[in-house]
């Protein structure tokens, strides 16, 4: 499947970009109606080899891994879950108080969801427009999370 990529621009700076949008027990500040429910499978800090099993609106739990983290340029997690697996780039450049978050999104569906791929990826790519636009406002403090 091809990848999904959506990028913002927030006016903060990469280090507050990176470290905000890395952790994934944020998600329940920017996605609260889509991430259902967050749990650590392993303690803190965030290193490769993290997991958290992880439940989003309409799909069966995943088990998230972080693989990558380089702060403060980017973080890989892949999320494996019954019927589609998905790997999960995080990239932030810029300098000043100026940060570009880039978001990648490799679907990597099975089974008969492979047939519903063009659905599902339109699905996934209106869901991080809206994502991206709920970072910034959670970020630069503009505004509440959309649905």
């Amino acid at each position: 499947m091809k990848l999904i990529v959506n990028s913002v621009l927030i006016r903060r700076s990469i280090e507050e970009v990176f470290d905000y949008c890395s952790d994934l027990e944020n998600e329940l500040q920017w996605n609260p109606n889509g991430l259902l429910s967050l749990k650590a499978l392993s303690s803190r800090p965030i290193v490769v080899g993290t997991k958290y099993v992880a439940t989003w609106k309409g799909s069966p739990p995943m088990t998230c891994e972080y693989t990558r983290i380089e702060r403060p340029n980017a973080w890989e997690v892949y999320s494996a879950g019954k019927g589609m697996d998905l790997l999960f780039l995080g990239q932030v450049t810029g300098q000043g108080d100026e940060a570009l978050l880039t978001i990648s999104m490799d679907l990597r569906p099975r089974g008969l969801l492979r047939l519903f791929a063009p659905i599902i990826r339109g699905a996934f790519q209106r869901n991080e427009v809206k994502n991206l636009a709920n970072i910034k406002g959670q970020m630069e403090g503009s505004t509440q999370p959309r649905q």
